[in-house]
């Protein structure tokens, strides 16, 4: 079983604590930009917020109705795929309404 680089103990569970570098580090390379796949900028808060072409990323609140949650749970392993413990602490920050800082 592997473990996140990216979940410290000490890191408050925002999106600015935890979840930027995450995204940063696993989804960005295809979701973000101009070119964004999908028309989904996850590089910023609010692009995750506004969603591309299926519709917002995440629910603030509702993680079975996220689609960022959908997407890892739901699909084939993909690149940029997280690992169990990170969908396990993104679940639970959706959950408590996703804060930003």
């Amino acid at each position: 079983q592997h473990t996140s680089p990216y979940l410290s103990a000490d890191l408050a569970r925002t999106y600015t604590g935890t979840f930027k570098a995450m995204l940063d580090g696993r989804c960005v390379i295809c979701h973000s930009g101009p070119e964004a796949e999908a028309g989904l900028d996850l590089s910023r808060y609010a692009g995750i917020l506004t969603g591309g072409k299926d519709g917002p990323a995440l629910i603030a609140g509702d993680a079975a109705g996220s689609l960022i949650i959908q997407r890892q749970t739901e699909s084939a392993p993909h690149f940029g795929q997280m690992l169990d413990d990170e969908i396990e602490a993104m679940t639970a920050w959706i959950a408590a309404g996703a804060p930003e800082k």
